[in-house]
């Protein structure tokens, strides 16, 4: 299957890739999948397995070495616009995390959510879906309910199921990548599932140093993330936001 991209700007920049990978290396992956006692659960009935676990040899060492820089690379010049507006100059980008994620067939979802309370450097989410999985929804894009003020809403960490509304539901999609710039209202949650059988994501966050927190809000990464770990109104944080979301609303040309 030929690769076949959709790029998304609204309400954050997104894309959806058709035939990420040779089929071979799909069918390799899932040949290769750990066994369950390598997994932990991250939310009820659906688990992760560290890549930096099960990599010291083999399949997921070449995986590695020598097909996933490719994902990170395309995933990286695809946001490219707005990386450079936030991190103006960088050129060092590392992966924070990868790892392996395996649901329930009767997996209750995960609620609305973003990545930037907790790592406002990470700058790509990348999941590719492994499986022909009936019953599963993919990924749900959401967006700030119209008449809301989006850096307050952004400040009300975790208390976002209210506040936004349905823009787009991923379908999952064997062989089918899903990837999305981390920012302050990339807001994405998983619906609940009917499968008969559980479903299989390979995801991957790629970041830039912590250090960028100073310059972006005057205190360290740290600070950072104790001011983001509760709901808040308090204007620094809301001021924060809006500022976020404005390098958003500004990519580089």
């Amino acid at each position: 299957m030929a690769q076949v991209t959709r790029v998304n700007l609204e309400p954050y920049p997104y894309l959806v890739r058709d035939g990420l990978f040779n089929p071979q290396v799909v069918s390799d992956m899932k040949r290769n999948w750990p066994g369950p006692g390598y997994f932990r659960q991250e939310v009820p009935g659906n688990y992760c397995c560290g890549l930096d676990t099960i990599q010291k040899d083999g399949f997921w060492k070449n995986f590695l070495k020598d097909i996933f820089p490719s994902l990170a690379f395309n995933v990286l010049r695809e946001f490219a616009p707005w990386i450079e507006a936030r991190y103006p100059g960088e050129t060092e980008f590392f992966v924070s995390n990868y790892s392996l994620m395996q649901a329930e067939g009767d997996y209750g979802g995960h609620n609305v959510h973003n990545y930037h309370y907790h790592d406002p450097c990470w700058v790509a989410t990348a999941l590719v879906y492994l499986d022909a999985s009936p019953g599963h929804e993919g990924t749900t894009v959401l967006r700030v309910k119209d008449g809301l003020d989006e850096p307050l809403t952004a400040a009300q960490t975790l208390e976002w199921r209210d506040l936004t509304e349905e823009h787009e539901t991923v379908e999952f999609r064997q062989n089918r990548l899903f990837a999305f710039h981390d920012n302050a209202i990339a807001y994405h949650c998983v619906k609940p599932s009917k499968g008969r059988f559980g479903r299989r994501i390979f995801r991957a966050h790629l970041a830039v140093q912590p250090d960028h927190c100073e310059r972006l809000y005057g205190v360290d990464y740290v600070a950072y993330q104790k001011r983001r770990m509760d709901p808040s109104d308090d204007p620094e944080v809301v001021e924060w936001m809006r500022r976020d979301i404005e390098l958003l609303r500004n990519p580089v040309a």
